[in-house]
């Protein structure tokens, strides 16, 4: 975890390690503390993108924990400037990929898009038309909001909350009239004169169903799956394989056992760098069970670096030593493998020389 304990609102410049050139990086981390209060948030912009958790005693909390960022340039990125509003940030789980931008835009082009029409626009309508070239969901990107009513050809339909946050709906194929209607939930419509102009910023488009096949074939789709670790200790082998049974208690803790329904992981690594404390390892692992690499370590007796859950629960770390590097997936929509890669913390390598 890392805390920011902002009096006011501040601003700061982080220089990249690696320039950033012809790709597109995206950020995302957990938010979880939110500010105490009505009408107000907590806001972190990166590179003029901002995202925003909104009160936790506010009714209609948009429960924006997760913050996600996607930066593009036609200049070089090489440093991200970061403006936070005042108050107390508590944030965990912090991944940075980039995508080869050629791939981005081979993926915008499988996107359909809604022509607004400009003419039915009214303060708490909008209308417009598009033509889906295959099932999927139409999102829009503003945050999921009660206040909205969403119709298809006239006839209503539900809201779905698309990645967490935005505010969509389920599509079929063919050529579609879609209306969106608000109505605030605590203001009159004819006090909210200003929202045709949120809704001419809003980005509407229907992307294909790939988070329902990835999901329901993940294994299947997912040909590398790489982390970085430091671990307590030195290892006994160099690199090994650890094949185990893994099964869960009531109370989400997942341990290794001789009984037939555990469920098999496998779970490869590599010593990269050794201290006088510490090993530094490569993974690969070969299933996607919870927790099985913290299990794995434990099970090895040299538990991941601030892994107080199976590790030592005095260890004075705080954030826990195990980083996702490289992913490898297929995108059935491109029909091709995608590759992410991050790059190693830097708090890895600082632990790894002290």
């Amino acid at each position: 975890h890392y805390i920011i304990d902002a009096n006011k609102n501040a601003n700061l410049k982080i220089k990249l390690n690696s320039k950033i050139q012809n790709k597109v990086l995206i950020i995302s981390f957990n938010m979880n503390k939110a500010k105490e209060g009505f009408a107000c948030s907590s806001d972190i912009t990166i590179n003029n993108i901002k995202n925003a958790l909104s009160c936790s005693n506010w009714k209609y909390n948009n429960n924006n924990n997760t913050f996600e960022y996607v930066l593009s340039s036609n200049n070089v990125i090489d440093t991200l400037n970061i403006e936070l509003t005042k108050g107390t940030f508590d944030i965990n789980d912090i991944k940075i990929y980039t995508m080869d931008y050629n791939k981005v835009s081979s993926i915008k082009n499988n996107v359909d898009e809604m022509i607004i029409n400009k003419a039915k626009i009214e303060d708490n309508h909008i209308s417009g038309e598009i033509n889906v070239k295959e099932d999927g969901y139409l999102k829009i990107t503003i945050p999921y909001d009660k206040g909205f009513k969403l119709y298809v050809d006239g006839k209503r339909v539900g809201k779905v909350l698309t990645d967490k946050t935005f505010l969509g709906l389920e599509i079929t194929k063919g050529t579609h009239k879609i209306d969106i209607k608000y109505t605030p939930p605590l203001l009159k419509v004819g006090a909210i004169t200003s929202l045709v102009g949120v809704f001419l910023l809003i980005n509407i488009i229907v992307y294909p169903k790939t988070k329902n096949k990835l999901q329901e074939n993940w294994n299947e789709y997912v040909s590398l799956r790489e982390y970085v670790a430091v671990v307590h200790g030195h290892l006994k082998n160099e690199s090994d394989t650890i094949v185990q049974k893994l099964k869960e208690t009531k109370t989400n803790l997942v341990y290794p056992t001789k009984d037939e329904d555990g469920k098999e992981a496998i779970t490869k690594y590599k010593v990269i760098k050794e201290s006088e404390n510490y090993s530094m390892v490569s993974i690969n692992i070969e299933t996607g069970r919870k927790n099985q690499i913290r299990v794995a370590f434990q099970t090895l007796r040299n538990p991941i670096v601030g892994d107080k859950k199976y590790g030592d629960s005095r260890d004075k770390e705080t954030r826990l030593y195990l980083h996702a590097n490289r992913l490898k997936l297929y995108y059935p929509e491109l029909k091709k493998d995608i590759l992410f890669e991050t790059q190693t913390p830097n708090e890895f390598k600082k632990i790894m020389n002290e």
